[in-house]
């Protein structure tokens, strides 16, 4: 194998480890927002559920009883 031969070998697979390392990063890139989005969404399903809890009364969220009770 010539020098030349050789060169183009190590230039073909440092291309192909740039353009894996590129798909890697843009993925991991769409996962931290997919993580980011589904802290926020088990943040907000956290607070209804302690809304929730806090509602001892055994009454729904929101009813207000008739002021004759």
């Amino acid at each position: 194998m010539s020098i030349e031969d050789r060169l183009t070998e190590l230039e073909t697979r440092m291309v192909f480890a740039e353009n894996a390392a590129e798909e890697m990063n843009r993925t991991i890139v769409m996962q931290d927002q997919e993580i980011s989005s589904l802290k926020n969404y088990c943040k907000e399903l956290k607070k209804k559920l302690d809304e929730l809890k806090d509602n001892t009364s055994g009454e729904p969220l929101g009813f207000d009883r008739p002021p004759h009770y």
